[in-house]
């Protein structure tokens, strides 16, 4: 199963890091998530929020 999840992230982080998500209208990553049917985690990725889950599944992979 694959997902992702869009935070806040904190202000010490660089400007390139962030992104801004026009649905929650905040600044922040997204973070995209691999797990197996047991929930134990695969892969992890964080990229800006501004970038969509497809991309981001692409990239993680």
């Amino acid at each position: 199963m694959i997902d992702s999840q869009a935070v806040k992230n904190t202000c010490h982080s660089a400007i390139d890091s962030k992104g801004f998500c026009f649905y929650k209208a905040t600044h922040g990553i997204k973070r995209h998530l691999a797990v197996d049917s047991l929930g134990c985690p695969f892969f992890t990725y964080c990229t800006p929020v501004n970038v969509s889950d497809d991309k981001g599944l692409i990239e993680m992979l």
